[in-house]
């Protein structure tokens, strides 16, 4: 995820370019939002109990995470 976030900041480093291409750095984001995921609810959901208790806080946790990195840039863009 660290590349990720290194690359977005990065790729879309001139704002006033980067706002052109609107909504595909948000979309970037969400589809990257959504296979990890997806990764985690395979990996980690293994029919244990617990896991299954925490699971609903996935996303929520990798969208926080996330959107904190690249926030600026695309508040910025907007």
């Amino acid at each position: 995820m660290q590349e990720y976030i290194e690359s977005f900041n990065m790729q879309y480093k001139n704002l006033k370019e980067s706002s052109e291409f609107l909504p595909a750095p948000m979309e970037s984001v969400q589809e990257l939002i959504n296979e990890l995921v997806k990764t985690f609810s395979m990996d980690y959901n293994l029919g244990k109990d617990h896991t299954k208790e925490m699971m609903p806080y996935c996303r929520l946790a990798i969208e926080k995470y996330l959107y904190q990195k690249v926030y600026d840039n695309l508040i910025s863009m907007y």
